[in-house]
């Protein structure tokens, strides 16, 4: 880099002898290593002819597939290796290893949490299936259904709330209320359309439950789509859907 340096100032030397010895005086100053200047004279020809830049080109591509091939070969030992823990073992500036995964389009994908089962639940599923798969079921007549709670003062993720700062500011704290406010809300879905949503007043014990079945799920589903014997409805296993009086509605 230090000789291309000087020839891309080939123009403010008017003797190329003296660009050769100050090449050659910078490189056993800097480097504790002496060229000659029949070496000096070959780079500069191929500097002027452009064999050098496409030489440069070609090491540099060499050195970018070299990383690449490093950093693919941390990612298949470890794939859950951090940004840093990669340039630590690799030797690679982060900022490369950054453009290097996007070029290769990789994208750091957060673990999803799932519920868990159990051998039963899953034994249950599948003979779910398997009557299904059985009878002769239109699909579209099935209403998926389900409720959820949301809080009217919820601020999200804390994750994303930051304040750069030298101390922790004193009044960077988000109250909480012991007893937030919160809302349920029910829907239901199928091929068809959407029945909902279905704001609770109070909370949800079967007997709200059910005065919502009653007086809003079974009115929507008779005047708007159809409500027959091939209807199906499915709820989740929630104490108010799976009381007695709730499964005879």
């Amino acid at each position: 880099m230090l000789i291309i340096e000087y020839f891309s100032n080939l123009h403010n030397y008017s003797d190329l002898n003296e660009l050769k010895q100050h090449v050659c005086d910078a490189v056993e100053g800097q480097f504790n290593r002496q060229i000659s200047t029949r070496y000096v004279t070959r780079i500069i020809n191929q500097f002027r002819n452009g064999k050098l830049v496409v030489k440069m080109k070609m090491m540099r591509r060499s050195n970018h597939e070299t990383r690449v091939a490093k950093i693919k070969a941390e990612i298949e030992k470890d794939p859950n290796a951090s940004v840093r823990k990669i340039s630590d073992a690799t030797r690679i500036p982060t900022t490369t290893v950054h453009a290097i995964l996007k070029e290769e389009k990789l994208k750091p994908y957060k673990e999803a949490d799932v519920q868990t089962l159990s051998h039963h639940q899953m034994n249950d599923r599948v003979t779910f299936c398997q009557i299904m798969k059985e009878r002769d079921i239109d699909f579209n007549y099935i209403w998926f259904s389900d409720e959820k709670r949301f809080e009217l003062n919820h601020r999200g993720n804390h994750q994303n709330t930051r304040m750069w700062a030298r101390e922790r500011p004193a009044n960077f704290v988000n109250s909480r209320d012991a007893h937030p406010i919160n809302v349920h809300v029910w829907c239901a879905l199928s091929s068809q359309g959407i029945i909902g949503p279905y704001f609770f007043e109070n909370n949800v014990d079967q007997f709200e439950y059910q005065k919502m079945i009653d007086l809003f799920f079974y009115p929507k589903l008779r005047d708007e789509f159809e409500l027959s014997d091939r209807v199906w409805f499915q709820q989740d296993g929630a104490t108010c859907h799976t009381t007695d009086a709730s499964l005879e509605l």
